[in-house]
């Protein structure tokens, strides 16, 4: 049995924890005193110090980290400062949101780019160039604007399935584009290959080559691409989510800055940290099905 996988895993793991303490470090160096917050300015020390203990801060920050690690391996995050509740709960209740968000948007945006890649790749080149200047207006619009201007239309606002539907789409237009021209270049490069000059050689149409050799060869990159644009994504939905009144991960997120809710942004840096490496993980996955010689070379 293989036991390769342990070196990619175990290169994650130190990853995921090296996250988790550069996010603490960052919590210890921002301004700003959870006590102090809840208190008020001008508050006793007395008071402020007795708080701060109450809320697990009167321990030095290695010793509170060492402790805060030693909960999470169980999936114990700790409690909000703000309200008490289990960090976990609170993650679990947001992130259906940010997944249904995230996840539409990448189907958006890989169901549209992609087509659009294949119409590009077999198009004239002056059409090509209208192309060009039409995409580059859709990705220098900003995102934010965009849904702005939906909400205006008459967009749904709040948690509703139709508001989330309309903020993915806002959130794949920057994915779209840039899917769009990936596939593009990589199917213009399979295009102009040898084996794709001999299949028209012998009577192949363009179209044909495209679809029945050329698209499964040029679809590696772009599914590299989409998994690497899931950090993207996941930042980006703060944003549309505080447009559109969602409760995900990124509301969660701005209400625990404004809070110094230090446990409920550990827990959401840890969780953002994992995500993306599961997506990774799957993106790899997928180019191993799509091209079966990485499959070769891994059993030599």
């Amino acid at each position: 049995m293989s036991l390769r996988w342990l070196g990619p895993v175990a290169a994650r793991l130190v990853t995921l924890v090296g996250i988790t303490v550069a996010t603490f470090l960052l919590l210890e160096l921002a301004p700003g005193d959870p006590a102090d917050l809840r208190l008020g300015r001008g508050s006793n020390v007395a008071a402020v110090a007795a708080l701060r203990v109450e809320l697990g801060l009167g321990d030095k920050a290695p010793v509170r980290y060492l402790h805060w690690l030693e909960h999470s391996l169980r999936f114990d995050f700790g409690h909000s400062f703000v309200d008490g509740r289990p960090v976990r709960v609170k993650l679990a209740e947001a992130l259906p949101t940010t997944l249904w968000l995230g996840g539409l948007a990448a189907l958006f945006g890989w169901g549209l780019g992609v087509p659009l890649g294949c119409a590009l790749a077999l198009a004239r080149a002056r059409h090509r160039r209208v192309a060009e200047v039409v995409l580059s207006l859709a990705y220098a619009l900003p995102t934010a604007s965009l849904a702005l201007v939906l909400l205006r239309a008459g967009a749904p606002f709040g948690d509703r399935a139709p508001a989330i539907v309309t903020g993915a789409l806002c959130l794949a237009v920057p994915l779209w584009v840039r899917i769009g021209r990936h596939q593009t270049a990589a199917l213009g490069t399979a295009l102009a290959s040898d084996w794709a000059r001999t299949a028209r050689a012998i009577g192949a149409s363009r179209s044909r080559v495209l679809v029945r050799h050329a698209l499964r060869h040029a679809l590696l990159p772009t599914v590299t691409l989409l998994t690497s644009e899931l950090p993207v994504l996941l930042s980006g939905s703060l944003l549309i989510e505080q447009i559109f009144g969602l409760r995900g991960l990124g509301l969660l997120g701005i209400d625990a800055v404004l809070a110094r809710d230090y446990p409920v942004l550990l827990g959401l840096g840890t969780l953002g940290a994992v995500l993306t490496f599961a997506g990774t993980a799957l993106g790899d996955l997928l180019v191993r099905r799509l091209d079966p010689r990485l499959r070769t070379l891994e059993a030599t």
